[in-house]
């Protein structure tokens, strides 16, 4: 980002340019999306854009950001609720909301992350994780029996690697053979039975 926004119209506007990129990535496509197509959607000129973004990929990486702080505030909002239910209905919870951040406006951070190959998200995957890491740590404090803190380490690995791309790729599907309820199910069984098989 060329310009950190600083005052109210300012902030406005960087994020009126990453709602328009959302849009435009939703509609045309990663590769048909050009500046032009993401000024004109956000109702301003392509100098303008310029003086906040150095290109459509800076627009890309703050569409990232934006949704990565989307995440963790989702995540932060129902951690009081997962630290106090059983393992599996915790995992449930979480891929619930990742399902609901996903279908959102209409689906577009679903469509941007259709092209997560495309962007370097490790460095947002990894905020995402320590956000599930602390929760994890409550978790474990309030139900120190269920399950060992290493383990619990590889299930935050499985859920953000296996669980939320599963996720994405059966949001995706036109015509999916059983329902988005069935698969969260099987996902958060899947977690548990690990658990179990642990201790």
């Amino acid at each position: 980002m060329r310009r950190k926004p600083k005052q109210v119209r300012a902030k406005r506007m960087v994020d009126d340019i990453i709602q328009a990129g959302l849009q435009c990535v939703a509609k045309n496509g990663l590769d048909g999306t050009t500046t032009r197509h993401i000024a004109d959607e956000a109702g301003i000129s392509v100098g303008t854009l310029y003086q906040y973004f150095d290109d459509k990929e800076a627009v890309y990486e703050a569409m990232i950001e934006k949704a990565r702080d989307e995440i963790v505030q989702s995540l932060l909002a129902v951690t009081p609720q997962i630290v106090q239910i059983d393992f599996r209905s915790g995992v449930l919870t979480i891929l619930h909301e990742f399902s609901h951040f996903l279908e959102k406006d209409k689906g577009r951070y679903l469509k941007v992350f259709q092209y997560v190959g495309h962007f370097e998200i490790l460095e947002h995957i990894k905020v995402i994780e320590t956000q599930l890491v602390q929760m994890a740590s409550m978790y474990i404090m309030r139900h120190p029996n269920e399950i060992a803190p290493e383990k619990m380490q590889v299930m935050i690995y499985i859920i953000m690697n296996s669980g939320i791309s599963t996720l994405i790729r059966y949001l995706s599907d036109p015509t999916p053979l059983f329902s988005r309820e069935a698969l969260m199910e099987g996902l958060a069984d899947m977690a548990a039975a690990c658990i179990k098989g642990d201790a």
